[in-house]
C-alpha cells in the first residue's frame, strides 16, 4: 500500500480560502458542504481550538485527519527532557 503524501495546516487554509472564493463566499461554500459558516469562518481566522480542523470542513475540501504528533511537556528548546 503506498502512502499518500499529507499537507500541512497552512496548505489546507489556502485550500478552504480559494475553494470559498471559487463557491461565491464562506456562506456559499458552508452551505453546499453542510457545515456552518461560523465554523468556515474560525477556521480561515485561526480560531478553533484544540480539535483543529472540523472533520466536515475537511470532507468538504476531499480531506481527513491523520494522527497528530506529540512532544512531552517537560522538553526543553535543545530537545532534552528535564
Amino acid at each position: 500500500m503506498s502512502r499518500r503524501p499529507s499537507i500541512g495546516e497552512a496548505e489546507v487554509l489556502v485550500r478552504l480560502e480559494a475553494a470559498c472564493r471559487s463557491a461565491g463566499g464562506q456562506r456559499a461554500w458552508a452551505r453546499r458542504h453542510g457545515v456552518s459558516q461560523t465554523a468556515v469562518s474560525e477556521v480561515i481566522r485561526g480560531i478553533r481550538g484544540e480539535h483543529g480542523i472540523p472533520p466536515g470542513i475537511l470532507a468538504g475540501l476531499g480531506l481527513r485527519a491523520v494522527a497528530r504528533a506529540y512532544e512531552s511537556a517537560n522538553a526543553t528548546e535543545s530537545g532534552k527532557e528535564r
